[in-house]
This record gives structure tokens, sequence and C-alpha cells, in this order.
């Protein structure tokens, strides 16, 4: 009975350490820049996200640049910035924008950052 109980223990401590790794590995992989480019009927967008760690900690700095050239050669280019804080959520293994609530999901193996609908592509 005690090496079943010694057992169960001994996994539930591999599966905790697998969990924790991941999270940690996620986390570094997180900051960088992201861009994301779509064409639509009246303008060239251009999106880019920038996060920086705050000092090794679970909060990101978070800086989003939007752009559009329209197709319209007569308008100037339209451009937007947003700063945001976030918080890493180890749960879901993604970022929590404080202000907003909006989630931005990471996939390391593609390389991409996923918000909302659109994919951005990690520079």
């Amino acid at each position: 009975m005690k090496k079943v109980h010694l057992l169960t223990l001994s996994m539930v401590l591999i599966f905790a350490g697998c969990k924790e790794y991941s999270s940690q590995k996620m986390k570094s992989f997180i900051p960088g820049t992201y861009v994301a480019k779509w064409t639509d009927e009246y303008a060239i967008n251009y999106d880019t996200i920038i996060i920086v760690n705050q000092s090794g900690n679970k909060y990101f700095q978070i800086t989003q640049i939007m752009r559009s050239q329209f197709l319209d050669k007569s308008k100037m280019p339209f451009y937007k910035i947003h700063h945001w804080t976030a918080s890493f959520d180890a749960v879901n293994k993604c970022l929590m924008i404080s202000n907003n609530g909006r989630m931005l999901f990471f996939y390391p193996d593609k390389n991409e950052l996923k918000s909302g609908t659109v994919i951005f592509k990690k520079n």
C-alpha cells in the first residue's frame, strides 16, 4: 500500500513539474516583436505588438502600433498606438491585458501570437 501511495505521489510531482516547466518555457518565449499584415477593400493594414517582460516577474509591458495605408492615395496613412500592462496567466498560458480584458495566446511551435482572430508572426 505504501508503494502505491509513493508511486502516486511521484507521478503527481512529475506532472506538476512538467506543467511548471511548460509555463516557464512559455513565459520565456513571450517577449519580442510580433507582426500582422492584411489587406481589405480600403487599405493595407500593418499591426505590430512589442512585448517586454518587466524585470523577470509575471507582468509585461505591451505596445501595439497599428498603421493603415489607404488604397486611395489621396488619403494620408492612419496610425494608432496603444500601451498596456498584462499579467501572465499560468493556467491558460496566455497574457491577460489589465485594462480591457483581452487575452493574447502564444504558439511557440508556430512562432505565433493570436489576438482574437488576428494571427501575428514573431520576428
